[in-house]
C-alpha cells in the first residue's frame, strides 16, 4: 500500500523544501480543512463517497467525487453567483421588509472599501446591513472567485504558487487581482 501511495501521490513524498508554518492560525486552518475533508470523505451517499465499488480505482474517482460533494453542500458558490447575476434580489424581498433603512443602504456602498465597521443600537438592522453588504460584494466579484477555488480543489493551482510564496507575500483581497496573479504564474512558466 505504501508503494501505491508513493506512485499515486508523488508530491506528498518529495523532499520538503520548507517546513509548514507553526503559527496558531495555520494550525487552526489546517485542522478545519482536515475536519471538513474527513466529514465529506465519510459521507456514504451515492455520489459522495460510498464504499469503494469492486474494480473502482479511488485515486481516479476521488477528485470528481470531491468536486460533486463540495458543490452539493454549497461550498461551490457558482450556482448562487449565476442566480444572483440572473435576477438580483431587492433588499425588501431578501429580508421581507418594506424598505432598507438609511444605515443599511449606506453600509452596502462598495466605495467604502473592503472592511466596514458599523455601530448601531440593538434591533436597528445591523445583521441585515452586513448580509446585504455581502450580497453586494458577492455580486461585484469582491468576495469569492469560484473559478480559482475550483482550480485549487482539482489540484490545478499554479506550480509556482507555493507555501514559501504565501509566507513571503500577502494575497490581495480583490478577487480580480487574484485572477491576474494566477494568470501571471501561468505566463512566467
Amino acid at each position: 500500500m505504501g508503494e501505491r501511495l508513493k506512485k499515486d501521490y508523488p508530491l506528498a513524498f518529495g523532499e520538503c523544501q520548507q517546513p509548514l508554518p507553526d503559527e496558531h492560525a495555520f494550525v487552526h486552518l489546517f485542522a478545519g480543512l482536515v475536519q471538513m475533508a474527513d466529514w465529506l470523505g465519510s459521507d456514504t451517499r451515492e455520489k459522495f463517497f460510498p464504499y469503494t465499488a469492486p474494480g473502482e480505482d479511488r485515486t481516479q474517482t476521488a477528485a470528481a467525487r470531491a468536486a460533486y460533494a463540495v458543490k452539493s453542500i454549497g461550498l461551490d458558490v457558482s450556482v448562487w453567483k449565476n442566480a444572483l447575476h440572473g435576477q438580483p434580489p431587492t433588499f425588501s424581498a431578501a429580508f421581507d421588509v418594506p424598505e432598507a433603512r438609511p444605515m443599511q443602504v449606506a453600509a452596502a456602498d462598495l466605495s467604502l472599501g473592503n472592511i466596514v465597521v458599523l455601530e448601531a443600537e440593538t434591533g436597528s438592522g445591523k445583521t441585515e446591513a452586513a448580509l446585504w453588504r455581502f450580497v453586494q460584494l458577492f455580486e461585484a466579484d469582491k468576495v469569492d472567485s469560484p473559478d480559482i477555488i475550483e482550480q485549487f480543489m482539482a489540484g490545478k493551482q499554479p506550480r509556482r504558487l507555493t507555501l514559501m510564496w504565501f509566507q513571503r507575500n500577502r494575497l490581495m483581497v480583490d478577487w480580480q487581482a487574484q485572477r491576474q496573479l494566477m494568470a501571471s504564474f501561468e505566463e512566467d512558466v
